[in-house]
């Protein structure tokens, strides 16, 4: 069972390696592209913010706002 699981892992992280993001995978139906679009989307939310303390945050597969207060 041990060789099952890794051999189905590395399968697994071969179809995530092997991917880059497309705008199409806004509406893919793969885990694997809507992870990748999740993805894209916090990277430009945190590089249009500046920091990654004002960058609205994903919680329950929900994006909330960040807290108004200042960390600073």
């Amino acid at each position: 069972m041990a060789d099952e699981a890794k051999r189905s892992l590395n399968e697994h992280a071969a179809e995530v390696a092997s991917q880059s993001f497309d705008p199409s995978d806004y509406g893919s139906e793969s885990p694997v592209s809507q992870g990748l679009a999740v993805t894209h989307e916090q990277a430009n939310d945190v590089y249009t913010a500046g920091t990654c303390g004002h960058a609205p945050k994903l919680e329950s597969g929900e994006l909330s706002e960040p807290s108004q207060t200042s960390d600073v």
